[in-house]
């Protein structure tokens, strides 16, 4: 299948993330950080697995994009923080789509239930953190085209341990 021409809205499933998909969001996650250039630390993958299944009560879970016959080719997670001000914020986090699947709208689609849902649970604000290196100017187009517009720059100093 070309997903860029054949995928269609009706082919994709988005759901909640299921133990079951540890390696297909592994492999995600590794394949995003290589074409991001971020560090990924598999073993603090391993260590928040379950806190990627949907919980009663807990505000964030990850979603699945899954094409019948050809698995998981998505994924993203979703959060609301109630923030100083007590605004509830949502955010997206982790975001990602398998390589052959890019461009044949999985991350749009993904999004688009990603907002619907944290809309349904009141967030005030829905938040992105984009790194600035590689490159922020192709993923902030991306997300602009769903209705995100840039709010502030945060910096950070690493602190090094001893």
């Amino acid at each position: 299948m070309d997903a860029r021409t054949d995928l269609k809205r009706e082919d994709l499933h988005i759901r909640n993330y299921r133990k079951s998909d540890y390696q297909a969001t592994l492999k995600l996650m590794e394949e995003m950080s290589e074409v991001f250039a971020f560090y990924f630390d598999k073993d603090k993958w391993t260590e928040s697995a379950g806190l990627r299944s949907f919980q009663p009560g807990y505000s964030r879970t990850t979603l699945i994009a899954e094409v019948p016959g050809e698995g998981v080719v998505g994924m993203g997670i979703i959060e609301l923080v109630k923030d100083a001000n007590g605004l509830n914020v949502g955010y997206l986090s982790n975001w990602g789509v398998l390589k052959e699947f890019r461009g044949a709208g999985v991350g749009r689609f993904l999004a688009e239930k990603a907002i619907a849902m944290l809309t349904k649970m009141n967030a005030d604000l829905i938040r992105i953190k984009i790194a600035l290196n590689p490159n922020p100017d192709k993923v902030l187009n991306l997300v602009k085209s769903i209705g995100f517009e840039p709010k502030y720059i945060a910096v950070e100093k690493k602190i090094e341990k001893e």
